[in-house]
């Protein structure tokens, strides 16, 4: 989190440092302590009050410090929500619920379930775009598409024109790395610098993350 800091103050555009999937209030209290400026809690596996209870908790001590809350609605696919990705329209969010679920908590953006599952996936994902125009027509504040990194870029970038505004990478940039990792160490068995082998993994996800800017049409909108 300190690394993460000096980066971000450092960085010539704003920065956010967030939490993703924050599940419980007290993992959050620890995130607004130690200064990060976005929290995520993820009521997505309990029932639609107890979801807007917590939400609606979180956003009554995030918003005085001038921190950002996002939630989720319905349910993300993904092996750590033992969720797969042929059952992952099988927990969609309802835009007539996202509409009582802003309205009830003041959240500042929804991470929505239209088809889209993290990590990668053998079945190419295929999100429900309709759904998502609901979703807009029903809500006013920023959409979030987890699990970002295997979906066709097609996808994603009618996604963005329909109401997204933040994409989550994780499993490309870990990918990236790690492909970067393995090759510094197949390249040189016997060194022993371990800032060397990093360089590497570090190029790859500076690609990684440029090719999704590109890709999103953010760059230079910061």
């Amino acid at each position: 989190e300190a690394v993460a800091k000096v980066a971000a103050l450092k960085a010539s555009v704003p920065i956010a440092i967030h939490l993703d999937h924050g599940f419980e209030f007290e993992d959050i209290l620890q995130a607004l302590r130690h200064g990060f400026t976005s929290v995520m809690i993820d009521g997505s596996n309990h029932p639609l009050e107890e979801n807007i209870r917590r939400t609606r908790r979180v956003v009554e001590v995030a918003h005085p410090l001038g921190v950002s809350v996002e939630a989720e609605l319905g349910m993300v696919g993904g092996k750590e929500r033992g969720v797969s990705m042929e059952r992952a329209n099988d927990f969609p969010t309802v835009p007539e619920e996202a509409r009582v679920f802003v309205e009830e908590t003041g959240v500042d953006s929804l991470a929505v379930a239209i088809g889209n599952a993290s990590g990668f996936h053998e079945e190419e994902p295929k999100l429900d775009l309709k759904r998502l125009e609901q979703i807009r027509e029903a809500v006013s504040i920023p959409l979030v598409l987890h699990g970002g990194s295997g979906i066709p870029a097609e996808q994603v970038k009618t996604a963005v024109g329909l109401g997204i505004r933040k994409v989550n990478i994780a499993s490309q940039v870990k990918k990236s790395f790690m492909g970067g990792l393995r090759a510094a160490i197949e390249a040189d068995r016997e060194s022993l610098d371990v800032r060397r082998a990093l360089d590497p993994s570090r190029e790859r996800v500076k690609e990684a993350i440029k090719g999704s800017f590109d890709m999103l049409g953010c760059v230079g909108k910061g």
